[in-house]
């Protein structure tokens, strides 16, 4: 099924697809105005703003994700293949794979602060298509004040010429879509309840001032105006000396394969003086940095992870968990969310989507959560192991409670652990030998000196 063979024309009864449009009487709801349009905000796209919104998306795309489904109490992830889920997200559409739909998603959400799947449902209203909609052109209509649903938004306009985010658009063809055909995901506004926020609204000065220094920086290279070195002549010269002098200088010494080649000058008659960038011009570059340090910021992607002169491998690998942490999980928690309000109840009301813990993969992170979770009894040798991939063993659902810590009971009094039901000693140690041994615990029989 194609994208425009779906379309319902909310406007027009005619067979016309297109609508000409007037948005004046669409702007009827508070916050649609935005400081910046979104196709300002797309074609934001590129240097710092590139670096750090790709690397976000990158991780999303990267980031395992399935269908769960209760059953009795617990949730089971579905591994069918032929589960419309899967299917859905293996294949999403004709021209793009389930990588490029996350990574659109998220790139969007960057730039705009909002992204559109337009969802394409089979007879029994199950999804069997899903689109990622170019966000700067779309547009929210919203409800009239006489809507006796309650709803904010009667559909959505999306432009087939332009994005329609002005005062008033005449002659614009656009495509009308329904409410319940596109999935809306968005960041929180605190400006509008239509409309997510863009970094990139918050950020703008910064990023007007890294496009300007680019600019700059070019023109300096282009028209600088400013020779490489001077030679000077200590006797006068006429025009076609000079021309004669220049001419040979550049077939000695100009050229790629010419460098580094050795110049004799007559101390008599010449002297030669390199030129350079000034004071002002290094520091014109070097202040590039402070200003992508702060679009990074807003992007909460650290720094260090361009690397760099005073970098380090352990100042990278903290870099990378802090990203993980606060930049990419925030994120998949938000199209998670999204997901599971609109999308998956069209599978079943006993379906969820999650993502994997991006932050699960950080080795050191783990061995830490591990020992934690294990020293203190939160958590059972096969809860970890399950974390793990690994299958149980028949020794580990009974957890671990360390010697120097008692239980307090209801009535105030501490009990103790000796002769409980179900509970093993151990010591910190002991724990410790455990996960560094993770990988001899397949075993049916626990190691001798753990059975105690």
């Amino acid at each position: 099924m194609g994208i425009l063979k779906n379309i319902k024309n909310l406007f027009s009864k005619g067979a016309n697809p297109y609508l000409k449009l007037n948005l004046n009487h669409f702007r009827k709801g508070e916050g649609i105005k935005r400081d910046l349009s979104p196709r300002d905000m797309s074609e934001s796209y590129q240097s710092a703003v590139f670096s750090a919104v790709k690397r976000i998306a990158d991780m999303v795309a990267m980031t395992d994700f399935g269908a769960f489904q209760l059953e009795g109490e617990e949730w089971r992830q579905v591994k069918d293949i032929n589960n419309p889920f899967n299917k859905l997200f293996h294949d999403p559409n004709p021209i793009m794979d389930g990588y490029e739909v996350m990574e659109r998603l998220s790139i969007d959400l960057d730039l705009t602060g909002n992204a559109y799947l337009y969802v394409v449902k089979d007879s029994n209203g199950i999804p069997v298509e899903i689109h990622p909609l170019l966000s700067y052109r779309m547009t929210i209509v919203p409800a009239d004040k006489e809507n006796k649903e309650g709803d904010l938004v009667d559909g959505y306009l999306y432009s087939l010429d332009d994005n329609l985010d002005t005062t008033a658009v005449t002659g614009n063809r656009a495509t009308a879509f329904s409410k319940d055909e596109i999935i809306h995901f968005k960041t929180a506004n605190p400006m509008s309840v239509f409309y997510g926020n863009s970094p990139i609204e918050s950020s703008q000065y910064s990023i007007e001032v890294d496009k300007e220094m680019s600019v700059q920086r070019l023109r300096l290279l282009q028209n600088r105006a400013i020779p490489e070195g001077i030679l000077t002549s200590q006797r006068p010269l006429t025009q076609e000396d000079a021309e004669r002098i220049r001419n040979q200088w550049n077939q000695l010494y100009q050229g790629r394969s010419k460098r580094g080649k050795v110049a004799v000058l007559d101390s008599g008659a010449f002297s030669f003086q390199r030129l350079g960038l000034n004071a002002e011009e290094l520091e014109f570059t070097q202040g590039k940095e402070a200003v992508w340090r702060e679009i990074f910021a807003c992007y909460r992607v650290p720094y260090a992870i361009l690397g760099g002169k005073d970098v380090n491998k352990a100042t990278v690998e903290a870099a990378e968990r802090i990203f993980q942490l606060q930049g990419v999980k925030p994120r998949l928690l938000k199209i998670q969310s999204t997901i599971n309000k609109w999308l998956m109840p069209m599978f079943g009301i006993d379906m969820e989507f999650r993502f994997d813990d991006p932050t699960s993969k950080d080795s050191t992170f783990r061995l830490e959560e591990k020992r934690t979770n294990l020293q203190l009894g939160v958590t059972t040798i096969n809860e970890e192991r399950k974390k793990d991939g690994l299958p149980p063993v028949n020794w580990g659902d009974t957890a671990f409670i360390p010697m120097n810590l008692s239980q307090v009971g209801a009535d105030g009094k501490i009990i103790q652990p000796q002769g409980q039901q179900g509970v093993n000693k151990v010591l910190p140690s002991d724990i410790d030998k455990i996960i560094e041994s993770w990988d001899i615990l397949d075993s049916d029989e626990a190691p001798e000196d753990l059975k105690a």
